[in-house]
């Protein structure tokens, strides 16, 4: 009988959110144990060396200790796909809001391998991209 329960780029992208919105424990069944983030922005200096679900989890426990009340939230549906192995590559568009500062948005692109996410490229903006 077919099995309907892969996983799909939208979830992978909702909790890739969910995770950057303070959901820690989440790291080892969403990231690869070689997992890569790559920022397109001056970050990415200190964010090249991170490998793996435990790294990449502090990274971003200490990001948000940083910027109280920070929030992620996706812009729109994933683009691409995974396949029902649970790999592929998308992209989402993504906002962040923080209280008394600036709201941003920005894009990250996906791979995703057996349905855990194996690299990632993000590019954040300095404003929110206009609505259509």
């Amino acid at each position: 009988m077919p099995t309907t329960d892969h996983v799909t780029a939208f979830q992978l992208a909702l909790r890739w959110t969910e995770f950057w919105n303070g959901a820690m424990e989440s790291a080892p069944k969403l990231l690869s144990p070689d997992f890569r983030i790559r920022f397109a922005s001056p970050t990415g200096e200190i964010t090249d060396a991170l490998r793996g679900p435990d790294d990449v989890a502090a990274f971003i426990g200490e990001f948000r200790a940083a910027r109280p009340g920070l929030r992620f939230t996706m812009d729109g549906d994933a683009a691409g796909e995974v396949d029902a192995a649970g790999s592929g590559t998308f992209a989402i568009r993504w906002r962040s809001h923080q209280p008394d500062q600036p709201d941003h948005s920005g894009i990250d692109m996906f791979e995703a391998t057996a349905g855990k996410l194996t690299r990632v490229w993000s590019v954040t903006g300095t404003s929110t991209f206009a609505v259509d």
